[in-house]
């Protein structure tokens, strides 16, 4: 898994596997800080959606995942 964090919304949640292509920055779901747009795509052929996207960003920090029953 990997979480990036992208400019001015498109957080994303990706489940990295070889040889794909995750799209940044030919697909976005964010624009830039500025407000310039970084592509008008959100998804090409060939390239993966993320698993999760947040607009507005939500400014992830960190990820955890527990796969245990203790908390149930």
């Amino acid at each position: 898994m990997s979480m990036s964090t992208d400019q001015r919304g498109g957080d994303e949640m990706n489940l990295i596997q070889p040889s794909l292509n995750y799209g940044w920055p030919a697909i976005t779901y964010g624009i830039d800080y500025s407000g310039a747009v970084i592509s008008p795509f959100t998804e090409k052929e060939g390239m993966e959606q993320p698993l999760l996207h947040w607009t507005p960003s939500i400014a992830p920090s960190d990820m955890i995942f527990y796969e245990k029953d203790l908390l149930s």
